[in-house]
């Protein structure tokens, strides 16, 4: 039973695995096919985000929304 498990999970895990012909990264490399389409207004979206959650994805920071330490 392990074993029919483990085969399972390496087969499932090797679907994800493909290789991109030279011709489709073309289509690939399109504008909305980006993990953020649009980086400016992603980063007025982080600002406000961290401004009022007062969170910080790396680094120290400290303080609340309003600003303050």
């Amino acid at each position: 039973m392990k074993h029919t498990f483990w085969l399972l999970c390496i087969v499932c895990v090797l679907q994800g695995c493909a290789t991109v012909e030279p011709w489709e990264r073309g289509t690939m490399a399109r504008e909305e096919m980006a993990f953020v389409p649009d980086k400016l207004d992603q980063n007025f979206r982080d600002h406000i985000h961290y401004s009022k959650e007062g969170a910080r994805m790396v680094g120290a920071g400290s303080g609340g929304g309003c600003g303050c330490n």
